[in-house]
């Protein structure tokens, strides 16, 4: 078992219990009297206290406390222990090693469900981008038939119950109904964005619907292969100052 070592020097353990700053001011002391000038960065000792060497801490123990016929100290060494190891299940490193069909479920540790593919121990060695390489390198740009997909469950289409203008609160909903804090998640605003909708209003100074916008707009015009000799919008169109050769 490790014992622990106390790096310093043994003499501010023993009397008159001297610390580092006290023992440099000694050396300070005595090369002015002697030489009339600071010490050496390291001054060689003779002496045996100050010679360093690592102090045991049993030493420091028994020197701070003293057996007594009615004490005697007892020594403890604090040792970590490690965490138990999980034991962790055989991972392919081998790009070779992969199955064909890239099979997903969720996994359970501790308690928490992980919807990531790298969670299970058979494609935990690889990244979700490099297990879709591979899948790729094999052909497979769709799972194989062999893979079991997850059925779909198609989300619940917007209600007039269910949505909300947002400059407009209490709107009686159900409790149960999502709100959606956005006028485009109206079905007579759904056509656009709340930008579309806030340029439209800018343009013509009143609120508009999808459908009025859609009437406002006018039909594009298909480009066609040769310019035409008004300022037409073709494919190479030239504004009309320009000969055309």
């Amino acid at each position: 078992m490790a014992e622990t070592l106390f790096m310093c020097p043994p003499e501010v353990l023993d009397p008159p219990g001297k610390s580092f700053e006290e023992l440099r001011i000694d050396d300070y002391l005595h090369a002015y009297r002697t030489t009339g000038r600071p010490p050496q960065p390291f001054v060689a000792h003779t002496h045996p206290h100050r010679a360093f060497k690592p102090y045991p801490e049993k030493s420091i123990l028994q020197k701070l406390h003293p057996p007594t016929p009615l004490h005697t100290p007892t020594i403890s060494v604090s040792v970590p222990v490690p965490p138990p190891a999980i034991p962790v299940p055989s991972r392919p490193a081998n790009p070779a090693a992969l199955p064909d069909a890239q099979n997903f479920f969720t996994t359970t540790f501790d308690g928490e469900i992980s919807h990531c593919i790298c969670s299970i121990p058979t494609f935990a060695s690889f990244s979700p981008e490099e297990l879709r390489y591979y899948a790729y390198l094999k052909g497979h740009r769709t799972p194989p038939r062999s893979v079991q997909l997850a059925p779909f469950v198609p989300s619940t289409p917007l209600t007039n119950s269910t949505t909300i203008m947002f400059n407009r609160p209490g709107t009686d909903t159900p409790a149960s109904s999502d709100i959606m804090m956005s006028v485009s998640a109206k079905p007579e605003f759904a056509g656009h964005s709340v930008e579309e909708l806030r340029l439209a209003y800018m343009q013509t100074g009143k609120e508009l619907t999808s459908s009025e916008v859609f009437a406002l707009s006018p039909p594009p015009s298909r480009p066609t292969l040769f310019a035409s000799t008004g300022g037409g919008g073709g494919a190479f169109s030239r504004p009309p100052t320009v000969r055309q050769f």
